[in-house]
């Protein structure tokens, strides 16, 4: 309890109250001191894909889809395709597991580099999409 109302930054009193209704609806399991999600919710949110798209300044995308890798299982760039080429190939990018789509100016979209999946850092997304969801 103490880890999530850390991650989540909200007072204990806000987050009980949202815990309860996860264990009721069944997507958090465990014990006052310790929960998880169950195993039907962990096959829902197994692979959660993060898409940074910019037309200028691919770098400061790269730092986004970077930081997005704290929440999301693969992180990807979308770039035009006269940028996406020398973005696939950048050690900034290989480094940080980013995939790299290439957009051309038709629409169609290509697969340049492939983001590996990583156990995302932050588990604050997974409470806060189960909250959403057993709050409707």
């Amino acid at each position: 309890m103490k880890s999530i109302v850390r991650a989540i930054g909200k007072p204990p009193r806000d987050v009980m109250p949202a815990i309860t209704n996860l264990v009721d609806s069944g997507a958090l399991e465990g014990t006052p001191r310790a929960f998880s999600l169950t195993t039907t919710w962990r096959r829902i949110l197994s692979d959660v894909v993060a898409i940074e798209a910019k037309v200028t300044d691919w770098r400061q995308g790269a730092r986004q889809a970077a930081r997005n890798r704290l929440l999301a299982h693969r992180s990807f760039l979308a770039l035009p395709k006269d940028i996406a080429r020398r973005a696939a190939s950048d050690p900034y990018v290989a480094s940080n597991g980013l995939g790299v789509f290439e957009v051309d100016p038709n629409g169609s979209v290509r697969v340049l580099r492939r983001s590996p999946k990583r156990t995302p850092r932050v588990p604050y997304y997974y409470y806060s999409v189960a909250n959403l969801i057993a709050c409707e």
